[in-house]
């Protein structure tokens, strides 16, 4: 998009420099790589450098601290989802590196850390627009007080952050993928045969209906109590990968390279659902969130294999309609697990505003 501004061309037309002929589909933020003597003849060298960030970053993020721990969190690093995402060098791994930085320098509660990770979500938003979402993270942090002013300060730099990308924002038409390897609420309802706008709202309703469910039987608390998961970070990086997921997951359909920012979801989840604390319903929520976590990053990988491994050559019809049932079926495992996200994000809100109150 970059070579094509500069050869006079408009990018938000299908590019003729692009192989699929593609318009450009981000902010105009992206065209600084051009003004700084980056071409297509670079491709390899910054997706290559993307993908050596990300793992760096998310090894940075992780940090396991127990065999167990290691071996889960090596099983979604090596998921195809992920795999996916660096075999394109896809830029949500860019996104993913710079808030996933963000939260690293933010480790310590104290001082000004929470800024470098309101800079990584601003920069984020400006480069991709979902990520605007996370400026909301900080509410998590305690005390409350302190949560909420740096919640209120991030989301207003998001915002602005926003505001300068509007345009290109309304301008981009985001495509919605179909088969499997994709990600998002309209996978669903797609697979029943409604394709018009109306499940947006059907599907916000049912994850807040559900959430609240969830958080009024305290199944989804924990997040925001001192003896769950002393450190920020983890509860930081944990709410921001639920907010991100929950939005690019009600907004419509991504493909499934959306799931690394679920990474951020493992340091406390298993804090959670493993730690010393007694078996209590928060403690299975987490269990189940783990286990569906990992199955959702593996079913469509599986399925491929099936498919390719053992069925052979098949119609294409066939195979169509095959990806379709197999979507109907497994989607409520992640409906599910965005139900659990949702209600810990609701609990959080509600502990803040009682604890705000007090």
């Amino acid at each position: 998009s970059s070579d094509a501004l500069r050869q006079g061309l408009d990018p938000a037309q299908p590019n003729p420099l692009d192989v699929f002929h593609r318009p450009h589909m981000y902010s105009h933020w992206w065209f600084v790589l051009g003004k700084i003597g980056l071409t297509r003849d670079d491709n390899f060298l910054f997706g290559g450098t993307l993908v050596l960030l990300f793992w760096v970053v998310a090894l940075l993020n992780l940090s396991p601290r127990s065999r167990g721990e290691f071996a889960w969190q090596a099983v979604l690093l090596l998921s195809p989802p992920v795999l996916f995402a660096i075999n394109r060098a896809n830029n949500d791994l860019a996104i993913f590196a710079l808030i996933g930085i963000g939260i690293w320098l933010a480790r310590r509660p104290e001082g000004a850390r929470p800024a470098w990770f309101g800079a990584a979500v601003m920069l984020a938003t400006g480069l991709k627009f979902f990520p605007v979402v996370a400026a909301c993270a900080p509410v998590v942090l305690r005390p409350v007080g302190r949560g909420l002013r740096w919640a209120v300060a991030l989301a207003v730099g998001a915002l602005l952050a926003f505001a300068s990308v509007r345009e290109d924002f309304m301008r981009v038409s985001f495509p919605e993928p179909n088969g499997v390897h994709v990600f998002g609420a309209s996978v669903f309802w797609r697979s029943l045969g409604q394709l018009e706008r109306s499940p947006v709202i059907v599907s916000l309703v049912l994850l807040a209906v559900g959430a609240s469910w969830l958080a009024g039987r305290k199944h989804t608390s924990g997040l925001t109590e001192p003896g769950s998961a002393p450190e920020a970070d983890t509860r930081l990086a944990f709410m921001a990968g639920a907010l991100i997921l929950l939005a690019c997951f009600a907004a419509g359909i991504s493909y499934a390279y959306r799931w690394v920012f679920a990474l951020w979801l493992a340091p406390w989840l298993w804090q959670q659902a493993w730690g010393e604390s007694p078996i209590s319903g928060p403690r299975r929520a987490a269990r189940l969130a783990c286990v569906l976590l990992t199955v959702s990053m593996w079913m469509d990988g599986v399925y491929c294999l099936a498919v390719n491994s053992i069925m052979g050559p098949a119609e294409l019809g066939w195979l169509i309609r095959l990806e379709a049932r197999w979507n109907t079926c497994m989607q409520p495992v992640v409906w599910v697990l965005m139900l659990l996200l949702a209600g810990w994000v609701i609990e959080v809100l509600l502990a803040t505003a009682r604890e705000w109150r007090r």
